[in-house]
C-alpha cells in the first residue's frame, strides 16, 4: 500500500531539510492506515534533537524496521496530501455524528459539530481551501484587532515603558534580548519579567545556562515570595520567610505553569525546539542564550562569534515557527564602558545578529551618583539600574530608571514624579556638600 506519509518522511531526508519536520505533527500520521508513519516521524524528530541532522535512510530501516519508498515529487506535494487525509477522515468522522445527530435531533451537539468543521478549516497549513479561505482570513483580521489593542494575549514584561514600546506586551513572533555588562543585575531582571508573565496567567519555560536547576528555582521561588535572595538558603530563612516560601512554592506546584530546565554546554536551538513543543509553554526565558551550542555536524570548526550567531539564527527560526516569545541575556562588549553607561546596538557582544534578528532590545545600565559617570569618585547607585529600549515596534525609547532593590524586594519602574525628586534630592545634597 502506498504511503504518502512515509514518501513525505522520505523527502525530507532525501532533501537534508530537518525544518519540514516541524511543519506536521504526530497526529498527522495518526490518522493514516500504515502504523509505520508514526513510528518513523518520531525517530528523524529524535535523532535531530540528539544529533543536529537527519538520519540516513539506511538508519531508519535498522531502528524502526520500515523501509521507506521512493518520493519522486516535491515534499510540499506528500504534504498536500497528508493535510488532505487528515482532513478527509475529521470531516467523515464529524459527518457520521452529525447524520446521527440529526436523527435524534440533538440539537445540543450541533454547535459542537460546527465548532470542529472550523477547526479543520483553520489549519494555516490548507492553502487550496476556500474554507479556510474565508474563515481563516477573518480570524486573522480579529486576531490582529485584538492584538493592536494590547488585550489578553500580550505577555507582560512587568515595565509600562516596555510594554507600550511594544504596543501593550510582548507577542508570539517576539524575539527578546536584554544586554548588559557583566554583574549588572540581568538574571534579577529577567526573572522579575518571568515571575510577571506567571502572574498574569502564562504557562513560562526557564532555561539556565550558568546556574544549577535547583539554584535557578530558589531564585525564582524568592522572587515570587518576595524574599532576599541573599537568604535564600532555607538554613537562613527566618520563620515568617520559610512559610512563606514554602506556601507560594506550594502553589506554583499546584498550578503546574513553570517549568525550569538546565541548559549547561550540551543545550543547543533543536533543544529548545523539543521542550517548546513537549511542554507547550507561553514564553521562554533563556539566561545567557550565548552559551549555547549551535546545530548542525561542523560546529567544532567553528570560531565562538559563529557558533553565537549560528545560535541566535537557529533560535530565530524558532520563534517563528513555534508562535512562542523567546526572552534571552546577552552582553555588551568592553567598548559600552563603565557600568555599560555606553552601550547601544553597536556594541552588543559576540554578533551582529543580535540587533538585526531581535524585535526588541532592551539595554541594562548603572546608575551612578554624580553626573559624569566616568569619574572613578562617583559611586554606583545600588538601589537603582536604568533601563533603555534600543529598539522596538515604537523604534527607540528614551531612557527610565526602574528599582533594584531586594529587601524589601522592588524591581518596579519609577515614574517620572519619583525620578524628578531623587534629581532634586540629589541636588539639595551637593548644595550641602559645598
Amino acid at each position: 500500500m502506498s504511503s504518502d506519509g512515509l514518501k513525505y518522511l522520505r523527502r525530507v531526508i532525501d532533501d537534508n531539510d530537518r525544518s519540514a519536520l516541524f511543519h506536521t505533527s504526530e497526529s498527522d500520521f495518526l490518522d493514516s492506515t500504515i502504523a509505520n508513519e508514526v513510528a518513523v516521524y518520531n525517530y528523524l524528530l529524535s535523532h535531530s534533537a540528539e544529533h543536529g541532522e537527519l538520519p540516513s535512510i539506511d538508519a531508519v530501516r535498522a531502528e524502526t524496521g520500515v523501509r521507506l519508498p521512493e518520493a519522486r515529487d516535491p515534499s510540499s506535494y506528500y504534504l498536500n496530501k497528508i493535510i488532505e487525509r487528515k482532513i478527509y477522515n475529521a470531516a467523515r468522522e464529524i459527518n457520521q455524528d452529525f447524520r446521527s445527530d440529526m436523527a435524534s435531533k440533538d440539537v445540543s451537539n450541533l454547535y459542537s459539530i460546527g465548532r470542529r468543521f472550523m477547526d479543520i478549516a483553520n489549519d494555516p497549513r490548507i492553502s487550496n481551501s476556500s474554507m479556510y479561505d474565508a474563515t481563516g482570513m477573518v480570524t486573522s483580521i480579529d486576531q490582529a484587532r485584538v492584538n493592536m489593542r494590547g488585550c489578553r494575549d500580550a505577555i507582560p514584561t512587568g515595565y509600562p515603558s516596555v510594554d507600550d514600546a511594544m504596543m501593550g506586551g510582548l507577542r508570539s513572533s517576539d524575539f527578546v534580548f536584554l544586554i548588559a555588562r557583566t554583574n549588572i543585575g540581568k538574571t534579577a531582571v529577567l526573572l522579575q519579567m518571568a515571575k510577571t508573565a506567571y502572574e498574569a496567567g502564562n504557562k513560562i519555560l526557564i532555561i539556565s545556562m550558568e546556574l544549577s536547576m535547583d539554584d535557578m528555582s530558589l531564585l525564582f521561588m524568592a522572587h515570587m515570595a518576595g524574599i532576599n535572595t541573599k537568604y535564600i538558603n532555607p538554613y537562613m530563612l527566618g520563620t515568617y520567610d520559610e512559610r512563606n516560601l514554602g506556601e507560594v512554592t506550594e502553589g506554583v506546584v499546584e498550578q503546574d505553569r513553570l517549568f525550569i530546565h538546565k541548559g549547561g554546554s550540551g543545550m543547543t536551538p533543536n533543544k529548545v525546539r523539543w521542550l517548546i513543543e513537549s511542554l507547550n509553554p507561553d514564553a521562554v526565558y533563556i539566561d545567557s542564550l550565548y552559551l549555547m551550542t549551535p546545530d548542525g555536524s561542523n560546529t567544532s570548526r567553528m570560531d565562538r562569534f559563529s557558533k553565537i550567531a549560528a545560535v541566535v539564527d537557529q533560535t530565530l527560526d524558532i520563534v517563528v515557527d513555534c508562535g512562542v516569545p523567546i526572552i534571552n541575556t546577552s552582553q555588551f562588549n568592553r567598548q559600552a564602558g563603565k557600568g555599560g553607561g555606553d552601550g547601544s546596538l553597536e556594541n552588543i557582544g559576540f554578533s551582529d545578529t543580535i540587533s538585526t534578528h531581535a524585535s526588541l532590545i532592551i539595554s541594562m545600565k548603572s546608575v551612578f551618583i554624580g553626573e559624569n559617570k566616568d569619574d572613578s569618585k562617583n559611586e554606583m547607585d545600588r538601589s537603582k539600574r536604568e533601563l533603555e529600549v534600543l529598539k522596538s515596534r515604537k523604534g527607540a525609547v528614551k531612557p527610565f530608571k526602574i528599582n533594584y532593590v531586594f529587601s524589601p524586594m522592588n524591581f518596579r519602574e519609577i515614574d517620572a514624579t519619583q525620578q524628578v525628586d531623587d534629581s532634586l534630592e540629589q541636588e539639595m545634597i551637593e548644595a550641602l556638600g559645598e
